[in-house]
């Protein structure tokens, strides 16, 4: 079984107001025992903000509800050009989550699951393997079930 740290690297990254674009959080505990979905995206992509927008709807949603706090996170994967692009999607579009930071881990996991086009999420089971009965068909419905099953 693979260790969050594996997985994901050392580290993870959220949009701050102050003069720097990120702040960075070292301490991944909070991940363990949760699914986690890995949702790559680009700021640049008509479809990708579309999905955005909806995933941070239904994310707020399933937090007001109670519902998101001991299940899941999501976790920001940026295909984005640089870390300028990233901090703007993801202060443009109010993403409430994490992200990996751009480099060497964001690029293994893209190669690890095949992404080939944004947006494409991956579900990780508490175990940080990925959940194969996950497929996204575009409807976050769908999404929702696997996220709260």
């Amino acid at each position: 079984m693979p260790t969050i740290t594996e997985v994901l690297g050392t580290s993870l990254v959220k949009v701050t107001d102050s003069g720097s674009l990120f702040e960075t959080v070292n301490d991944l505990t909070f991940l363990e025992g949760k699914k986690v979905l890995l949702f790559f995206g680009d700021f640049y992509n008509n479809i990708s903000i579309m999905f955005t927008l909806k995933l941070v709807e239904m994310f707020n949603t399933l937090k007001e509800e109670g519902l998101q706090e001991d299940k899941f996170n999501v976790l920001y994967v940026s295909k984005d050009l640089d870390e300028l692009c990233m901090y703007q999607h993801m202060k443009m579009y109010r993403m409430p989550w994490l992200a990996l930071p751009q480099g060497d881990k964001s690029v293994e996991l893209v190669k690890k699951f095949n992404v080939n086009r944004v947006p494409f999420v991956v579900l990780l089971n508490s175990n940080m393997e990925r959940d194969e009965r996950c497929y996204f068909n575009g409807y976050m419905d769908d999404l929702k079930q696997f996220l709260l099953e």
